[in-house]
């Protein structure tokens, strides 16, 4: 993926003392030897027919083929989801996260047919300019020596974050990476992360505090190197 264009790829984390880091995923046991080699292979889906507005009998015949279209259960992955600092998986294909998607198809962290492309690709931005490589690793380097924002870092609140990120990589929603590892992945960028109070209710309405981890994609407003700075659409 170019440098300028985005992903989910981010460190999310810090640790107790505040630095910013994460840990890694590591493999299922053999299970890199079984699929190693293995071809990349797309889900089939029957086609679904369309239907015109106001055609109630082309809507209930899209509706069948919906309800009868065999849906694959995704399988299990190499990536085993937990709160570790092994780095086995990404090491195996040289840190190119895309090519450890692209080896485990069909699988809980393969690409859906909605968001294929856009994963594949990348999000095509009107960005004002594409950075260069040397200026990606010089903005790696600058925001993981400067960590996270200040919201993330005050001790009473370092644990809401910690709770957050091990919430996303035990549903298997993020896959985190440590410091040392993201120098390594192809194509990375680090960005900072706040940590934003908010108000939920529950379900007899009551008004309960919560806490939202925030990426700030506008940092280096400086220089305007950030994703939002060199963004040129309406936003």
């Amino acid at each position: 993926m170019p440098p300028n264009q985005t992903s989910n790829l981010h460190s999310r984390a810090t640790t107790d003392d505040g630095q910013l880091d994460a840990p890694q995923i590591k493999a299922r046991d053999g299970a890199l030897d079984e699929q190693k080699g293995h071809e990349r292979q797309r889900i089939r889906q029957d086609v679904i027919s369309s239907f015109e507005p106001g055609d109630t009998v082309g809507f209930f015949r899209t509706v069948r083929q919906v309800y009868h279209a065999p849906v694959p259960i995704p399988t299990a992955s190499t990536v085993k989801f937990e709160y570790t600092a092994e780095d086995t998986a990404l090491e195996s294909v040289d840190f190119d996260l895309a090519k450890l998607i692209e080896n485990n198809p069909g699988t809980t962290i393969s690409y859906g047919s909605d968001f294929e492309e856009d994963m594949l690709n990348g999000i095509d931005h009107p960005f004002k300019e594409e950075i260069d490589e040397a200026e990606r690793q010089r903005m790696l380097k600058a925001n993981i020596a400067r960590g996270n924002h200040k919201s993330a870092l005050k001790p009473e609140d370092r644990h809401h974050v910690t709770k957050l990120m091990r919430s996303d990589v035990e549903l298997g929603y993020a896959i985190p990476v440590t410091i040392d590892c993201v120098r390594n992945l192809k194509e990375a960028e680090v960005y900072p992360i706040g940590l934003q109070s908010q108000l939920t209710i529950d379900a007899e309405g009551n008004v309960i505090p919560k806490k939202r981890a925030t990426h700030d994609l506008s940092h280096n407003r400086t220089t305007e190197e950030s994703v939002n700075p060199l963004n040129t659409s309406d936003m």
